[in-house]
């Protein structure tokens, strides 16, 4: 694919979901709820560069809604805190008010 398809391609949204998506789960203290999100790997990651290398960060908070064993709405944010290599790679991630889900788990709650 030369350098204009590509262009087009990521313009038009018909990437690969997974080529410029990074998807990871999140579930809320108090909220048995398991939030599906996402971070564009091209549009919402801010590049720093320390020691010479070049990194990027993302920070997002995350909106988790649903409810609790006893039928109660509950409404939470989890903030996270995500760092990716200069290739785009997940190397660390952190978050606060909540945890780190499986896919698994994700799914399973659907059921």
């Amino acid at each position: 694919m030369n350098f204009f398809q590509r262009l087009i391609t990521l313009l038009t949204g018909k990437a690969s979901p997974d080529s410029v998506r990074y998807i990871y789960y999140v579930q809320a203290h108090g909220c048995p709820t398991i939030q599906e999100a996402s971070v564009h790997l091209y549009n919402d990651l801010s590049v720093e560069y320390e020691d010479g290398k070049q990194t990027y960060l993302c920070r997002k908070i995350v909106s988790v809604d649903g409810k609790t064993e006893n039928g109660m709405p509950c409404f939470r944010s989890v903030e996270i805190e995500l760092m990716f290599n200069r290739n785009r790679q997940l190397v660390d991630r952190d978050i606060l008010g909540g945890r780190f889900a499986t896919e698994e788990e994700y799914l399973a709650q659907s059921n």
